[in-house]
Parts: C-alpha cells; structure tokens; sequence
C-alpha cells in the first residue's frame, strides 16, 4: 500500500504538569522533527540543552540532513552561555544551521515558552514559570499557528553569537 493511500496521522492531545514532563515534551517533538525545530524561551533553562543526552538528541538531529534548522529566541542567553556548553559547542559545531536569537521589543511582554517542529509537533507553556503545559502532536492546524508565532518572536529578535564555557565532563 503507498504512502498515498495511508490515512493521515491522528492529531495527540496531552495536558503537562510539570516541568519535567515539557522537557519529556520536548524531546518528544525534537524526535518527530524533520526539517525545523523552533524554540521560544526566556532563557532555555528548563530545556535539556545542557544534558549529555539533550545535546546527543539535537547533534542526531541536526547530522542527519543538510537542511535541519534549529531557532531559538531568548530573552536571556547568560543561562545557555553557563550552564550549556554542549549547546554552546553545537552552535559552533553547526554554525548557520542553528540561528538564536535575544528578543527584543514586543516580544520582551511574552510570557509563554514552546517548541514547534516542522509546524506540526508542539509544546507549550501558556506561562513559561508555570510547570502547566500541553504537547500536541500531528496537528498541522496547531503547528502552523505556533510557527507564525514563532515569526513574529523572531522579527522582534537580534541574532546573537553564543560564546561560554568549555568544560565538558
């Protein structure tokens, strides 16, 4: 049977609770990412960006196809440029590839987080200090919103060069 017939994946809906299960919603949507991960966040500190098997996920993802992007916006980078040095070494490694930014302007008054993979695979945050959230998976509608939303975060951004710690263990 061809991929032309198959029935289109059902949408998944699940309430988060935690702040442990949106970093399991992360790396949830960073597997299903195909082409693009976007991540808003104030400072990317809840995120596994900084674990040995966070940063494995993200290399797996960006080494496997020319054209993955990785975005990220945040209001504070200090966190990431501390307490990340395997992210840190990813933007070296990945260069162009990875683009982050610090938000600026409209974008400083957000208050949620989340991530959207290839506008279809999300996890959000409504507050980003709030461990409340929602992952929603296969939902191009949903997807497709936060992707906009994303833009919109990214006009109000500066890029910004992540530079910090070297010391890996």
């Amino acid at each position: 049977m061809s991929s032309e017939n198959s029935p289109a994946p059902q949408p998944l809906y699940r309430l988060l609770d935690s702040f442990a299960a949106y970093a399991e919603g992360f790396a949830e949507v960073l597997s299903r990412a195909s082409s693009q991960l976007s991540i808003f966040d104030p400072d990317a500190s809840r995120l596994p960006l900084a674990s040995r098997d966070g940063a494995a996920q993200l290399f797996r993802f960006l080494r496997s196809a020319p054209e993955r992007r990785l975005n990220l916006v945040v209001v504070d980078p200090r966190p990431i440029q501390t307490a990340s040095p395997r992210f840190v070494a990813l933007c070296s490694q990945f260069g162009a590839r990875i683009q982050v930014g610090i938000a600026r302007g409209a974008a400083l008054k957000a208050q949620d987080c989340f991530a959207v993979a290839d506008a279809r695979h999300t996890v959000r945050r409504p507050v980003a200090g709030q461990p409340r959230g929602a992952l929603v998976l296969e939902d191009p509608a949903t997807g497709a919103l936060q992707e906009e939303r994303y833009a919109q975060i990214w006009q109000e951004s500066e890029p910004v060069w992540l530079s910090g710690t070297t010391g890996l263990s």
